[in-house]
């Protein structure tokens, strides 16, 4: 026993005998092994509730208690929950609609105590749990109709989270319901009002504006439109967007729709490899996890050697306008000029589209001659850690001096500062 510092075993089926008390030989066994300075721990599926009875007597050594098949962390001597894990309440909510008129029975745990319902907890005989009835009788805490009383519980404290919650965001309201709502439901009656075309640099944001506003089955339905309407590398994103769908449905072709999409965009590989990862381990499918690992270390070096490219600018590189969404320009171009210090001469954008998709809004910064060349690297390592956290957009941060091709100056409209 020398080699050990904590001793942790289970209750039922192990340490309780078939008359659930522990018997003369284990409770000595203990009491040696805590005068020995070992630390006893119990591991069960049982409430705080369920144990206390043992505590005073038959487990008076047993500082510890592990409840709740591993939820709940219990300290006997001071009385202490030490730390728990609550299922979260949606999960609930699923979990009951799915028992709910099924002949099952339901216990539940809340601080403590494990929660039935008086109706189960008088045919425990018939549920094979004989051997519990008295100490649920005695120490869980009865309900009649716990499916009800739960959902009249979550219901009240519900409203008072959105109490809560408003009072506290009152003064953003208008703001958030006027960029959250009002905005996308403009935008797709726009869209409708056109005739519900479809775009190439437009679609996108349709399909993010009817998932904002809960449009999901249209969202699906111009999915489908696209994909079957424009090619493979421009369609990428509503493949991505029925994928991201159809996990949340449970339903496994999400998983080829997703590698569709960032085999095509590679500019989707970080966000679809982490949905694709997500959605694996949910349904539990080993084969299929080994899959996207062995994908994901192929992709991410891909990935990789494209964000180099997109940092340097050749001869043959595809350039056009870069049209940022509204505003941003605005804000980007107003912290420039807070870090200037009258040392930048211009400043061009560009957007840079590599074969595979994958592009990047592209600033070329010229300093003026004059300045010195630690000034110049002071204020770029401001802008590039400006642009690097602004955003999820990729954006990349030139030197003009550094360039020998000066083909960004051909597209219309690229000189901005």
């Amino acid at each position: 026993m020398s080699g050990y510092d904590l001793i942790a075993f289970d209750m039922d089926g192990t340490l309780l005998t078939s008359k659930n008390k522990v018997s003369e030989s284990s409770r000595e066994a203990i009491a040696r092994a805590v005068e020995l300075g070992k630390r006893i721990a119990v591991c069960t599926g049982r409430a705080v509730g369920e144990i206390e009875p043992y505590e005073e007597n038959e487990l008076q050594n047993v500082r510890y208690f592990v409840c709740e098949n591993g939820a709940l962390l219990y300290d006997s001597e001071t009385k202490e929950i030490l730390s728990s894990t609550v299922i979260p309440d949606e999960i609930v909510e699923k979990i009951i609609d799915i028992i709910d008129g099924e002949d099952c029975m339901l216990i539940g745990y809340s601080k403590g105590r494990n929660l039935v319902d008086s109706i189960d907890a008088e045919r425990m005989d018939y549920f094979y749990v004989t051997r519990y009835k008295e100490l649920q009788r005695k120490t869980g805490k009865h309900y009649d109709g716990l499916y009800d009383a739960y959902r009249k519980e979550q219901k009240a404290v519900c409203g008072l989270m959105d109490e809560l919650i408003y009072c506290e965001l009152s003064e953003e309201y208008e703001e958030n319901r006027k960029e959250q709502y009002l905005e996308p439901y403009r935008q797709i009656q726009e869209w409708k009002d056109k005739g519900q075309p479809i775009l190439q640099h437009e679609y996108a944001g349709i399909l993010d504006a009817l998932l904002q506003v809960g449009e999901v089955e249209a969202a699906l339905l111009f999915c489908d439109r696209v994909i079957r309407e424009l090619p493979p590398e421009i369609s990428a994103y509503a493949y991505f967007t029925k994928g991201r769908i159809l996990i949340r449905r449970y339903d496994e072709r999400a998983i080829e729709l997703i590698y569709h999409a960032i085999e095509n965009n590679s500019n989707l590989i970080q966000s679809g490899l982490d949905e694709i990862g997500y959605f694996c381990c949910l349904i539990g499918n080993r084969a299929e996890l080994e899959r996207y690992r062995k994908t994901a270390d192929e992709l991410m070096q891909k990935n990789e050697d494209e964000y180099r490219q997109l940092g340097i600018l050749t001869p043959s590189d595809q350039l056009e306008r870069e049209e940022l969404p509204d505003g941003k320009l605005d804000i980007i171009l107003s912290y420039i000029q807070s870090v200037d210090e009258n040392q930048i001469q211009h400043i061009w954008l560009v957007r840079k589209i590599l074969p595979t998709g994958m592009a990047s809004s592209v600033f070329i910064v010229q300093f003026k001659k004059e300045c010195p060349p630690d000034q110049q690297e002071a204020i770029y390592q401001k802008l590039f850690c400006y642009l690097d956290t602004l955003d999820d957009r990729c954006y990349s941060l030139i030197l003009y001096d550094k360039l020998m091709c000066k083909n960004f100056k051909k597209v219309k409209e690229s000189c901005v500062y």
